[in-house]
């Protein structure tokens, strides 16, 4: 009885695997930027070339006493702050339990991170997620 059991659990999941992946190959097509008297319009896509936040539904707006809270402890995000930018770096290894080479998640790293090795580079592997208000 077992092996007949484990015979049909075999041939099951073998079928499973032998589904058609045609529904999947469907080609991409690129989307052209469109062009308005010459010029290229805005299609609201973020420029991640920039130290500007990203404008969605995700941004937010923090002082640096609230932005304090966001420190990588207790279940919460880990973010830091640079020029007034405040990036989500709570996904990023080097920062688990909101701590960096004596640098602290929730805080303000203007002027610090400059100095640090690797320099302002690395905040491009963060997420932008808001600004610092007074």
């Amino acid at each position: 009885m077992k092996w007949l059991l484990i015979t049909l659990m075999v041939l099951a999941l073998s079928l499973t695997g032998c589904q058609s992946d045609e529904a999947t190959n469907v080609p991409v097509v690129e989307e052209e930027t469109p062009i308005v008297d010459d010029q290229p319009v805005d299609t609201d896509e973020p420029d991640m070339d920039t130290d500007e936040p990203v404008a969605d539904m995700e941004s937010i707006e923090l002082t640096l006493e609230a932005l304090a809270t966001y420190n990588g402890q207790d279940g919460m995000p880990a973010y830091v702050a640079h020029n007034n930018i405040i990036y989500d770096v709570s996904d990023i290894p080097q920062w688990a339990n909101g701590t960096h080479n004596g640098q602290y998640a929730g805080t303000d790293l203007t002027g610090k991170i400059e100095k640090a090795p690797h320099g302002v580079k690395n905040l491009e592997l963060a997420t932008k997620v808001g600004v610092i208000v007074e």
